[in-house]
């Protein structure tokens, strides 16, 4: 079984590659670009586009003319305190985003992990423990039975306790490929070369 990777590398590399995360990275960036555009007075009101209208009037028979129209928004009377605002705003709001995606991604991987520590002790418990106790047994069994101390029941109840703590084993082994399945579901990926 592969061994147990540190929480503390765990975070880290959910927190650089998650997806949900790295959406959470480029909003901020991208707003913050937006509000630094709108601090140097690059970006105003521009409208451009296509524009089809009647230029001499809308009596039967005038044609439509169709052109290019442009709209510049000069900051006269409205210097843009408004917007700067709202996009401070939009990006605290995206930054608060962010900051609870990554507190919310660390949390999921610190119980996935701790899933995996207790599934992966319960398999160890199995293989160290109780398989070799149930195999013992059936081997003592087995003697007692060829000396004729214990019945045919006996030895193949004994047979039967042995295969069923074989059976929970197996049932512990899945558990733990699945709970190490979503550990890597939480992190956003593999959980590195050095722990398979």
């Amino acid at each position: 079984m592969p061994t147990e990777v540190e929480l503390g590398r765990l975070e880290q590399q959910g927190i650089a590659d998650r997806l949900d995360l790295s959406a959470a990275r480029v909003e901020v960036k991208s707003i913050a670009h937006a509000l630094g555009l709108r601090r140097r007075g690059i970006v105003t009101g521009i409208e451009a586009g296509f524009v089809m209208r009647n230029e001499v009037g809308n009596d039967a028979g005038h044609e439509p003319v169709l052109g290019g129209s442009l709209a510049l928004q000069l900051p006269i009377f409205d210097p843009g305190h408004a917007d700067l605002a709202r996009i401070q705003a939009y990006l605290r709001q995206a930054q608060h985003r962010l900051q609870d995606a990554a507190i919310h991604a660390r949390s999921e991987i610190r119980v996935h992990r701790a899933e995996v520590v207790a599934a992966r002790r319960k398999v160890e418990h199995y293989q160290k423990t109780v398989l070799p106790r149930a195999e013992s047994i059936t081997d003592l069994t087995l003697l007692q039975y060829n000396a004729m101390l214990v019945g045919t029941y006996q030895l193949l109840e004994t047979r039967s306790d042995q295969i069923e703590a074989h059976r929970q084993y197996v049932e512990a082994l899945r558990d733990y490929w699945i709970a190490r399945s979503d550990l890597e579901l939480a992190v956003g990926g593999r959980l590195g070369p050095d722990s398979d």
